[in-house]
This record gives C-alpha cells, structure tokens and sequence, in this order.
C-alpha cells in the first residue's frame, strides 16, 4: 500500500499543498511563522508529513514523509516529528479532515503560557472580532471562538488525552487549540480553508495579546 501512494498523483497534490500552506504562512510579513508542523491525510491511516527539525520556510518535497499510523512508532524513526502524535488524534476523530498544522506562534505561545497559569487545561473564549466570521462554523462578530489550551509536554499522548477532553468545543468553531507556551494546532478540509484559520487565529491572538497589554496599563 505505501509503494502505491508514493508512486500515485495523490502524493502529488499533497506535495503541493503542504508546500503551498508553508509559503503562505512563512512569507506573511505580520505572521511569520517557520517553525512547526504540517500534515495531509492521504488514506488508510497514511498521511504526508514534514520531517523533524524542518524549517517550513525553506520547505521542499524532499523534507516530507509519508507515516502510517497503524505500523509507526516515532520513536524509531528519526525523521519522524514527535507532533505525529498530534496530527494523528485529529485525523482519528474526523476522518473528513484533510490538512493538519502545528506553529510555533509567538502570541500563542505566550497567550497560552498566560492563560494555564498551573493548569492542565483551560477553556478560554475570543469575542465579538469582526475577524471571528473568517471561520467557516461564524457568521456574526457577535459570537464567540471557544479556545482551548492544554500543558505543554514531552509526553504527546498526555497532550492528546487533554485534547479528546475538549475536542466538542473545537470541531465546530475554530478547529483549533493552544498549548501552552508552545504554539497553535489547526485543522481544515483543504489548504486554503487551512490557511484562512490560521491567518484568522493569528490576527485574533494578536488581538487579545494587545488587550491584555492595555488591560495591564503598558
């Protein structure tokens, strides 16, 4: 099966729209994001991944990897990013899903880190943003964007425990989560409706960060 997918213009297309997804987001001159994590689903628990250590700004097709998920253990692969993980839990819960990204935002990660304090987990909300209808599920600024951040890990499998616990108020809304002094997880059907979220939670973020600062007097 795995010779048939790197031989099949399946592998093709998700080439490119992972290497779409990761010029788009590293060439945003207000939110440069290289660092991270990208996948696409491909089938049978077969999905295209970037390789450990890559820097999506210089992302080629050399630098991806097709996983199976049901033969793989990262850890005895080296090129295997240890956020496989991640973007194996939200394929499993929604086999609709196509593309999967992990960023290390900077609002993220300090928003998150501010917001856990010493928790495990916390469900936070972003309101009434104009930008919050960007999102596909919102059709009003008068609305709400659940978020919710889990602890940050070595552990992936705890990250992905707290995000079953909370997966009800992602999958509708935003499709996405925050972990914790780490960076944003996101999810989408296709690279652009991809691209759109993680534009959209990175203006959002930036927007509460901002108002924390104002809140705070600084």
């Amino acid at each position: 099966m795995l010779n048939n997918i790197e031989n099949s213009s399946a592998l093709d297309d998700a080439q490119q729209a992972l290497i779409k997804v990761a010029q788009t987001m590293t060439s945003n001159k207000n939110y440069p994001l290289r660092h991270g994590s990208l996948s696409y689903y491909l089938e049978d628990g077969m999905f295209l991944m970037t390789k450990k250590g890559v820097i999506l700004s210089d992302l080629k097709e050399s630098d991806l990897i097709v996983v199976d998920e049901h033969s793989l253990n990262p850890q005895d692969h080296e090129d295997i990013s240890p956020y496989f993980v991640l973007h194996k839990q939200i394929y499993t819960q929604d086999e609709t899903l196509k593309i999967v990204s992990h960023i290390n935002s900077v609002n993220a990660a300090v928003l998150s880190r501010y917001c856990l304090g010493d928790q495990a987990s916390v469900l936070k909300t972003i309101e009434q943003y104009e930008m919050l209808t960007s999102f596909q599920a919102i059709e009003t600024y008068d609305a709400y964007l659940p978020v919710p951040i889990v602890a940050n890990s070595d552990d992936f499998d705890t990250i992905a425990v707290e995000m079953n616990a909370m997966w009800e108020y992602m999958q509708s809304m935003g499709q996405g989560y925050l972990i914790g002094g780490n960076g944003l997880v996101t999810w989408a059907k296709d690279a652009d409706e991809l691209i759109e979220n993680v534009h959209a939670w990175e203006y959002l973020l930036d927007c509460e960060f901002k108002a924390q600062l104002l809140a705070a007097g600084a």
